[in-house]
Order: C-alpha cells, then structure tokens, then sequence
C-alpha cells in the first residue's frame, strides 16, 4: 500500500505519472490519467468476504504482458531489466521509461506523452528565436552606431592632416611663383608642425 501511494503520488513534468507492475505484469498501481491512456478501469467494487474465501485476480486487460495493443511495449519491458521506448497509448506518442526493483521484481514505469515534451521545446525554441532576433536586431543598432562614430572619426582625422596639406601645398606654390614670405601656421599635427 505505501508503494502504490508513492507511486500514486509521484510528481512527473509534462502530464508524465508513474504506474507500477508485478513481476508476472499485472498492473499494481495506476493514476487515472493511466487508466485513460490503457483503457482500463480501476476495479473498486468488491467484497470482503467473497476476497478471504477465495483469490481474487485482476482481469487479463490489467496484465501488461499479455496486452497485444500496445504493440512492442510488453514485449520490451519484460525482455529488459530497464530501458526507454516510445509508443503509442491510445493512438498518442508517449515515451516510456522503466526500471526493476531487484528485491521484487516488480517493474516502475514512468510514461510521458511525447506532445508535452514537444510543446515545451517549441516553446523554448520560440523564446531562443525571439531573443536571438532581439541580439541581432541590438547588434545590428549597435555597430551601426559604431560605424557612423569611426566614419566621422577618420573624416575629422583626414581633414586633421589633409588640411594642414593643402595649405603647405599652396605655400610651396606661392613660393614657386616668387612670393617667398610666407607664414607657418600651427597644426594639430606635430610632424606637420616640424615639415
């Protein structure tokens, strides 16, 4: 009883439940998202006296080795110690993943369907696309901004010596033509300045 309770109660991300089965496969405990998915109904109408004068078993429809509608699941699952398949419960996909006790035998099943899993990727895939438009729309301001600044940076930079050129080109002319005096204004630049 604390087993089924546990698994019972287990929380499970994406609508998952965990469902327990007998070493021979029958069902031991099943949530009623479980029940849905296996088309089952939990037996809870019994009686006391007829459960101690006699067994009283599960029907067939809750031994899951003997289920053939859940194609390779049973199958797999009794053949393996543990391991993680995907099936179809109900025409859905839902991954299922199991694991055995060893003192018992007995085998936990944890089933999630596959559309959940899906959903929270795409949402997570939205989100990425949507913060790497946003990087790429930042960039884009960014190192326009950037490119303006060193354009006018190397403008002020050239007009800072092709200035100060040109002034010492018309110079040299005057003095070509004969005009010998003439004056030598300071620039920024030191080099200029010494020429």
């Amino acid at each position: 009883a604390t087993m089924v309770k546990k698994v019972l109660g287990m929380h499970i991300p994406w609508d998952g439940y965990g469902m327990l089965v007998g070493r021979t496969g029958t069902i031991l405990a099943l949530p009623p998202n479980g029940e849905r998915d296996f088309n089952l109904v939990e037996l809870t109408n019994h009686d006391d006296r007829s459960a101690i004068s006699k067994n009283t078993f599960k029907p067939e429809s809750f031994n899951l080795f003997t289920r053939k509608d859940l194609g390779d699941l049973p199958a797999s699952i009794q053949r393996q110690e543990s391991g993680i398949l995907l099936s179809d419960l109900l025409g859905q996909p839902n991954h299922v993943a199991w694991g055995t006790m060893e003192e018992t035998g007995w085998k936990l099943l944890i089933v999630v369907p596959r559309a959940k899993i899906d959903e929270q990727a795409i949402m997570l895939s939205q989100r990425i696309g949507k913060l790497a438009v946003g990087m790429v729309v930042g960039l884009v301001i960014f190192y326009t901004g950037f490119f303006l600044f060193l354009w006018r940076q190397a403008q002020r930079m050239s007009r800072l010596i092709a200035d100060p050129l040109m002034r010492m080109n018309e110079q040299v002319l005057a003095i070509g033509e004969g005009r010998y005096e003439q004056s030598a204004d300071r620039v920024g630049v030191a080099e200029l300045d010494a020429t």
